[in-house]
């Protein structure tokens, strides 16, 4: 992301726990902290970690990736 934004973008990885009050902090309705905690811990597990030719098929093109994606809206 920084890379592509020609900036330095700084990353501070809090537990759900944290992630949860911050977000009730910001007003996030009480049902949405939670849940966003929960899909970070599920990436950290890695459970949306695949591969599948299905989104390239629904494009009918390879899909590319986040970092060409960002460069290319960047510009």
């Amino acid at each position: 992301l920084g890379k592509s934004a020609g900036k330095t973008v700084r990353y501070n990885s809090v537990s759900a726990d944290e992630l949860r009050r911050l977000l009730e902090g910001a007003g996030v309705p009480p049902a949405g902290a939670p849940m966003a905690g929960a899909v970070g811990e599920a990436t950290r597990a890695g459970e949306f970690d695949a591969s599948s030719p299905d989104l390239e098929q629904l494009l009918g093109r390879p899909p590319v990736s986040l970092e060409q994606f960002l460069s290319r809206s960047a510009g």
